[in-house]
């Protein structure tokens, strides 16, 4: 049953465009993905996208979204990665390092979607009008649930973002991070 889950799983990934290999993801539920033509989805082994309010006890309001939007953006997941019902956006490049969480109904958007003028709003044909950063969110980290992660922000390795936090600026290696905006806690030890 297992090999019959992955095979479905591999070729609804697939479907959408995603690069990913055969048994590397495993889906509980189905997310929702879109792409542009010149755009990646990249996702390595051993990852869980948890679309299924079933599949984790935190609440998951939504399924796991992946939308790489603008002309050549990039989402790359790296293995081991774990990602609860969270929305990631990417114009640009947005890249979670090895053994990344993404807790549920956070958020990670390397745009604005929107100018902050009223004038360049209305004249906005594109998403790729308004600001745009890459993400990077290093090794080991742990982003709360409801978080968001906006763009530019550099989080990272073996951090922990508190639950509801925003993100709107760097966190060195090994910190505790919360608030909104967030600010550093503490840095963590590690044994």
């Amino acid at each position: 049953m297992n090999l019959i889950k992955h095979f479905l799983s591999y070729c609804y990934l697939r479907y959408h465009g995603v690069q990913t290999r055969f048994g590397y993801v495993t889906l509980n539920g189905l997310p929702f993905i879109t792409k542009c033509k010149n755009s990646k989805i990249i996702i390595g082994k051993g990852v869980t996208l948890n679309s299924s309010f079933k599949s984790n006890i935190a609440g998951i309001n939504h399924p796991v979204v992946m939308a790489a939007v603008g002309n050549n953006s990039v989402i790359n997941i790296l293995d081991g990665c774990g990602i609860s019902g969270a929305t990631i956006v990417s114009v640009k490049s947005i890249t979670l390092e090895f053994g990344v969480g993404l807790g549920a109904n956070s958020s990670v958007y390397d745009t604005d979607f929107h100018p902050v003028s009223f004038e360049k709003r209305k004249m906005q044909k594109s998403i790729e009008d308004a600001k745009f950063e890459d993400i990077s969110i290093g090794e080991g980290t742990l982003i709360g649930a409801n978080s968001i992660v906006l763009k530019g922000s550099k989080i990272g390795k073996r951090c922990v973002i508190g639950a509801g936090s925003v993100v709107a600026k760097n966190i060195p290696d090994d910190h505790l991070a919360a608030g909104n905006p967030v600010r550093i806690i503490r840095s963590i030890e590690h044994e």
